[in-house]
């Protein structure tokens, strides 16, 4: 039996592949879904690309995140638009974005190494979608 030598057994862990596929997807959606096939226009009720319909879809992509809502099966992230498009698992779809979008997911460095790169990507994060939400108040208030 051949045992595997130290980097070919370091892949990251699935749970890592979804997080940094959903750090590093973020405002990326729309294109990540059309390259699926699925055209999601923004705020505009369009047929559900998982489970069809009419009009009882909405792609609002709140903070970048690949949002949205249908009153037939229910509401959720990017990542979760892209695992009913596809019928697979989380895991699955995620590993599949990581594909498009360029993550090494066979990586000989596990992400736990670059853990301040992610840690700095989700502040700066953090800190835009504070701003939006403080830009969004003054436009409130101004109406």
């Amino acid at each position: 039996m051949k045992w595997l030598n130290q980097q070919e057994a370091q892949t990251m862990k699935p749970i890592d592949v979804i997080r940094d596929v959903k750090l590093k997807a973020n405002g990326q959606w729309q294109n990540i879904l059309s390259n699926l096939g699925a055209e999601v226009p923004l705020n505009m009720h369009t047929a559900c690309p998982a489970c069809g319909g009419k009009d009882r879809f909405r792609f609002d992509d709140k903070d970048g995140n690949g949002t949205f809502i249908c009153s037939q099966c229910g509401s959720g992230d990017g990542l979760d638009l892209v695992q009913r498009v596809l019928g697979g698992s989380v895991t699955e779809a995620a590993y599949e974005v990581a594909g498009m979008i360029g993550i090494d997911t066979r990586s000989d460095n596990p992400p736990a190494y670059r853990s301040h790169e992610v840690k700095a990507q989700q502040d700066a994060l953090k800190a835009q979608q504070a701003q939006n939400q403080a830009n969004e108040q003054i436009e409130k208030h101004k109406r």
